[in-house]
């Protein structure tokens, strides 16, 4: 349902894009205050604090599809919790439970779908038969779509399938653990191949700290699973990756990976975290091997807990990645510093920055110094300077840095938006917090340079009001970014903070114009890439060129090799406006570089493209 709030404070609605001030300082006592490096959390390991009413949100820009009292989304980075279909209609989850008083026994995925009218009513009841938790979603087939969630601890996880999106009765199946494992859970799913029939999961053998039990020697291992028939079997189930094993790491933590969107046969994730490398794991064969391509490195990765270290810098565990269309992958995560004590680790949550790195670059400075960042341009975010007295007073911690939750996506004019979770100046809570906003930042030319930041909760409507665990649609619309969060008026999580009471959550729908928000010039962008690179690209069976026309035009193209041969050649003729798109059979051409050109009324468009 649409919240909508009429009086004339309307009037005075604006999206904050700020001058990019200075970083706020802080003190060094609360720069080196360190907290406790818990296990990951799915139910809280302390008596919640009583629930209280609160009020839920009213404004002009989103529509609630949702509610929980059950306020802990992610633990680190955030899941594939929402898309937007090629035809207008969107589905969203999130982890949804209710009863607080019987340790949210009803807990499970909330689910509502967009017809491309309306959203659904917010759902009363989990889609599931058992608790769950950690839903991601995707599409599956032509029209169907699916949820893999966890059931934590000692059990499989759980799929449920449908064949058409929006309606009908969901198909539940369990995904037993890998022999020897004794479970696993905090999944992180993607589909793939012509009609997201292929379905990739990576998920966590349960921890030690959380029930489970030393795994290939991991206290936690990252698993793979791939079904090539929607879920039907699974051809590989429980795999630990080359250079993810025992000779490598000690252990993972939950949460801490994400999926860039398939390109063809291209899927890839990024991983990091506290005590862990932070890399990318790609593959180019649909999942069958794997390259491991560094981002930062962590000398600590192999110290036990227990043994003392020097303060280091790391990952926060909220990551996220995407692939551009020149095969480039984009990744932001937070920035954070921690440490081995005797008493066990520890990690210190006045830690900021929102760091940005793509596969072109060198690998990161151990450091992550902040003005070293700044200068070649990967700080991303931080916590912008408050005017006056405005500064950061207090806030409850979620386990990840000042800013954190990062997404990403890159369209199809190569622009890349990146949005997250930021501590805000000023409005402080009735309890003395500062509250979290969704932040975003832009940049026209594939991160070479970036706008500057928006806060989009920057109206006076969102004074007093949290804003976290933000999904966004890989894929964007002409003029929109798509994306979900959760949001209340108290900031915190009741289950990762014991002094957090239990209290109303709404799960949000919002559409964000790219040019009024983001200060992306689009028209100009539109006309600049009236022809698309290809796409994917390098590429081995088929790939995709999108023609943009203004006008109806006569239309062709053809393909060249590197001395000029003619290899190709497609002709339209006389077209209408609109998107026209060309694809090409890899099969044809031998493995090396290749040039297009499309013509339009006469007029040449060449780019370079890249066959396995």
């Amino acid at each position: 349902m649409k919240r909508v709030f009429t009086i004339v404070v309307v009037m005075l609605i604006s999206m904050m894009a700020i001058a990019q001030n200075k970083p706020t300082q802080f003190a060094k006592e609360l720069e080196n205050l360190a907290v406790p490096k818990s296990a990951a959390t799915e139910n809280p390991a302390f008596p919640l604090k009583p629930y209280v009413k609160t009020a839920l949100n009213t404004t002009l820009f989103e529509d609630v599809i949702g509610a929980t009292r059950y306020d802990l989304q992610t633990n680190t980075a955030c899941q594939n919790r929402f898309y937007l279909y090629p035809d207008g209609t969107m589905g969203g989850v999130w982890t949804r439970g209710m009863d607080e008083g019987t340790g949210y026994a009803e807990r499970g995925t909330g689910y509502n779908y967009f017809d491309g009218t309306t959203w659904g009513p917010p759902p009363v009841a989990r889609i599931e038969s058992l608790r769950t938790g950690w839903p991601s979603y995707c599409p599956l087939g032509a029209t169907g779509e699916l949820v893999i969630s966890h059931h934590f601890a000692t059990f499989p996880a759980l799929i449920l399938t449908r064949q058409q999106k929006g309606t009908g009765t969901w198909s539940e199946m369990e995904i037993a653990p890998p022999t020897g494992a004794t479970g696993i859970d905090w999944p992180s799913v993607i589909t793939s191949g012509p009609d997201h029939q292929y379905i990739h999961m990576i998920i966590l053998t349960t921890p030690v700290g959380n029930g489970g039990a030393i795994y290939q020697d991991l206290d936690g291992a990252i698993v793979y699973y791939r079904s090539l028939d929607g879920g039907a079997t699974w051809d590989i189930a429980g795999e630990i990756l080359d250079e993810m094993t025992s000779a490598d790491y000690l252990g993972f933590s939950a949460d801490d990976y994400a999926w860039a969107s398939p390109h063809g046969d291209t899927i890839a994730f990024v991983l990091g975290g506290h005590w862990t490398d932070t890399f990318i794991m790609a593959s180019y064969d649909n999942g069958t091997t794997w390259e491991k391509i560094p981002i930062l490195n962590n000398d600590n990765k192999m110290v036990p807990s227990g043994d003392e270290t020097d303060i280091f810098a790391c990952c926060d565990g909220s990551v996220a990645v995407e692939m551009d269309k020149n095969g480039v992958f984009h990744v932001v995560f937070g920035r954070m510093r921690a440490q081995g004590q005797l008493g066990g680790r520890v990690y210190f949550p006045w830690t900021d920055g929102m760091i940005y790195w793509n596969s072109t670059m060198e690998m990161l400075n151990d450091s992550l110094d902040p003005d070293t960042l700044e200068a070649h341009g990967q700080l991303l975010g931080y916590v912008l300077e408050g005017t006056g007295a405005d500064t950061i007073v207090s806030f409850p911690y979620y386990g990840v840095s000042m800013s954190s939750y990062p997404q990403i996506t890159v369209d199809d004019n190569d622009n890349i938006f990146a949005i997250w979770s930021g501590l805000t100046v000023g409005n402080l809570s009735p309890d003395g917090y500062n509250y979290r906003h969704i932040w975003s930042r832009a940049s026209q030319n594939l991160g070479q340079t970036w706008g500057e930041m928006t806060d989009l909760n920057g109206s006076i409507l969102y004074m007093y009001r949290e804003f976290v665990f933000p999904s966004m649609a890989k894929n964007t619309t002409t003029n929109d970014i798509h994306f979900i969060y959760q949001s209340a008026d108290i900031p915190g999580s009741s289950i990762k903070d014991a002094n957090i009471a239990v209290h109303d959550n709404t799960i949000e729908y919002r559409k964000e114009p790219k040019e009024t928000v983001i200060g992306i010039d689009l028209p100009s962008a539109i006309q600049q890439s009236i022809v698309s690179q290809n796409y994917p690209n390098p590429f081995h069976s088929s790939t995709k060129i999108d023609v943009t026309l203004t006008h109806n035009a006569s239309l062709s193209l053809y393909v060249t090799d590197l001395i000029g041969h003619q290899v190709l050649n497609q002709n339209r003729g006389e077209v209408s406006s609109g998107i026209h798109s060309f694809y090409l059979n890899g099969s044809m051409l031998r493995s090396g570089v290749y040039f297009y050109t499309v013509v339009i009324n006469g007029e040449r468009f060449t780019k370079k493209m890249i066959v396995k």
